[in-house]
């Protein structure tokens, strides 16, 4: 079996998955098993799964958006959002979400901050998505609201992919960059890409996924167990507070216990403090078009703290951007001091366990790429290209780096992987154009964030956010999308590249 056996990680991930057992659990099981089949020591694992948690836990950041977020709903946001899109006849859901899309793929190709599932999505997109639906067709039921959901989530997810690297300075067309220079540099090739070149050959692409995003949209018609409860988030809290002062393998074990957890049913929300319908319409009507404010506040900040002072960076802005709204909220309900945070308590345990999904998401690559997972499946796949075969090799590329991307949840992990081994030898070396091959590999790849629950950040944790009823309702409304694009991808490098 050789090699082969290091792919048992994928095996036990699709599974898990296929069989619904619980995600955070089949995600540690796959990359402990991955490890030791792949010859790490016990404390290596522990050791890796601990410090790709750790680093990675600026994805949760959005909870600090929560509190601002359920006192604008409690305070009637949502009513007032179907208050306002009743009185413009021509609004629909499909045509909100269209221009929503061109304004987040704008934005991204100047690498603008406009945009973010819990700056943007839940407080503003998605209630006023959804008022358009109710103010066509009376109360919609839990299936369209679940689609409307997926698809303002979707809109969010492709300006940012498949644009941003039209910015010369966006970390993918750097990866990008760097990784072709690196190639022609090992292969002692006298050639050289720009991030010039790499962004003025991703155009396309970033046009395209948004005539596509636009016509998908505009055919749519519209506790229990408290005392272990109250030990996972502890532990939780342990590793953010005391994570960078501790062995990493301590981190990693931490995380296994979590696993356990949440594995036994041991870690469950408390229904609390929900507003209800009657209390959420008094207050719709008390405070009018006001509650607009704290989230548009709480936007805008975000976008002005991350492109303005750039020194404080985009995880900073989201906290300075939540202190600010949420000043704003208080000044404009003057509520109860603990009711924000009762509610930013409410709107973590919907979103729960899920909510932390990201990092260890992120730490199973860290193992499968010590593993060596990467190179097993980059010589497993070049060795169905038939010789000479250009447009087979196009195919098989950027499928490979969907693929790949899907099993990693990362397409920059997908990328060196892929790109050295199949993107060169089979397309680069026989006379592909490299910057086409380069800004369009990595895009295929995002293809295949779209479509896996790996990428949690993307489609999971915003599908909890957003309180769907299936948290694969993102992944199924962006379905149709990434495989067109997938498609238009392989023939456009095949026409371009060569």
């Amino acid at each position: 079996m050789g090699d082969a056996i290091k792919l048992i990680g994928i095996v036990i991930v699709i599974i898990g998955f296929a069989l619904k057992f619980d995600t955070l659990a089949t995600v540690v099981v796959a990359g402990i098993v991955t490890g030791l089949v792949g010859g790490m020591s016990i404390m290596d694992i522990l050791s890796t799964l601990g410090s790709a948690f750790l680093t990675n836990r600026t994805a949760t950041l959005f909870i600090l958006t929560l509190p601002v977020i359920g006192l604008c709903e409690r305070m009637g946001l949502r009513d007032k959002a179907v208050d306002f899109i009743s009185g413009i006849k021509s609004a629909t859901t499909g045509r909100l979400l269209s221009i929503w899309q061109v304004i987040r793929t704008i934005a991204s190709a100047f690498s603008l901050r406009i945009g973010g599932h819990p700056q943007f999505i839940r407080p503003l997109i998605n209630p006023m998505a959804q008022a358009c639906a109710i103010a066509k067709y009376g109360e919609v039921d839990e299936k369209t609201e679940d689609e409307i959901k997926g698809m303002a989530a979707g809109t969010e997810n492709y300006g940012n992919f498949f644009a941003q690297n039209c910015f010369m300075g966006s970390s993918g067309t750097l990866l990008i960059v760097s990784t072709l220079n690196e190639i022609f540099k090992s292969n002692n090739i006298a050639q050289e890409v720009t991030a010039n070149q790499i962004a003025l050959n991703s155009i396309p692409i970033a046009v395209i996924s948004v005539i596509v995003g636009i016509g998908y949209a505009l055919k749519n018609k519209e506790v229990e167990k408290r005392t272990t409860t109250a030990i996972f988030w502890f532990i939780l809290a342990i590793t953010f507070i005391a994570g960078p002062y501790i062995p990493t393998w301590i981190t990693g074990a931490c995380i296994i216990v979590l696993a356990i957890l949440t594995a036994t049913g041991l870690v469950q929300p408390a229904a609390m403090h929900i507003p209800t319908a009657k209390e959420t319409r008094e207050n719709a009507d008390k405070y009018g078009y006001k509650s607009f404010i704290p989230p548009v506040v709480l936007a805008l900040s975000a976008v002005v703290v991350a492109t303005f002072f750039t020194d404080l960076g985009a995880n900073n802005a989201i906290g300075i951007s939540a202190a600010v709204g949420l000043i704003v909220a208080y000044f404009i309900f003057k509520p109860k001091f603990s009711l924000p945070f009762k509610d930013g308590i409410r709107l973590t345990d919907n979103v729960g366990t899920t909510g932390i999904l990201p990092q260890v998401l992120a730490a199973l690559g860290s193992l499968f790429t010590a593993a060596g997972v990467g190179a097993v499946i980059a010589a497993g796949v070049g060795a169905i290209i038939p010789e000479g075969n250009h447009f087979i090799a196009v195919a098989v590329y950027c499928i490979g780096m969907a693929l790949f991307t899907m099993i990693m949840g990362n397409g920059f992990a997908a990328f060196a992987v892929i790109t050295v081994g199949i993107g060169y030898p089979f397309l680069i070396a026989q006379g592909a154009n490299p910057v086409v091959v380069g800004a369009l590999g990595l895009t295929a790849g995002y293809c295949g964030t779209l479509m896996t629950p790996m990428a949690a950040n993307f489609n999971i944790m915003p599908a909890a956010l957003l309180e769907t009823k299936s948290k694969y309702a993102i992944i199924i409304s962006q379905l149709p999308v990434a495989l067109i694009m997938l498609a238009i991808h392989i023939v456009l490098m095949y026409v371009l590249a060569f």
